[in-house]
């Protein structure tokens, strides 16, 4: 290995990045919130099914940490957190039946997003 090699390994960025759990909920939320609007903007049924189905994974996964009496979130908060996952997954299943828009869905995620980077959601 050169000496240049060396010197880009010692003083590059480093390969692991540390994130704080609102990070990676952020990261997560802002992933799957781009799945939804690639999904509909694409107009792929199947593609819709399957972005979904992970906002419906990841509002399950909030609505069992939320519920658990371990969890150290004020009890508002997690009331409302697990309301917006009845929420999601009552109008999932609508968006499925094509009674329904999933860009709710959306401005949901995006709220929560906002939420968890201390801003305020737009309207």
């Amino acid at each position: 290995m050169s000496v240049i090699e060396q010197a880009r390994m010692a003083y590059g960025p480093a390969a692991a990045i540390i994130r704080t759990p609102r990070a990676t909920e952020h990261q997560v939320f802002s992933q799957i919130t781009a799945q939804l609007r690639h999904a509909i903007g694409s107009g792929n049924h199947r593609d819709l099914v399957d972005a979904l189905h992970a906002n419906r994974k990841l509002w399950t996964t909030l609505a069992v940490d939320v519920a658990d009496d371990e969890n150290d979130l004020p009890r508002d908060l997690r009331a409302r957190i697990f309301y917006l996952a009845e929420f999601t997954q009552h109008h999932t299943g609508k968006v499925l039946r094509q009674q329904a828009d999933a860009e709710v869905l959306i401005d949901i995620n995006r709220a929560v997003m906002a939420g968890l980077s201390g801003q305020e959601a737009k309207a």
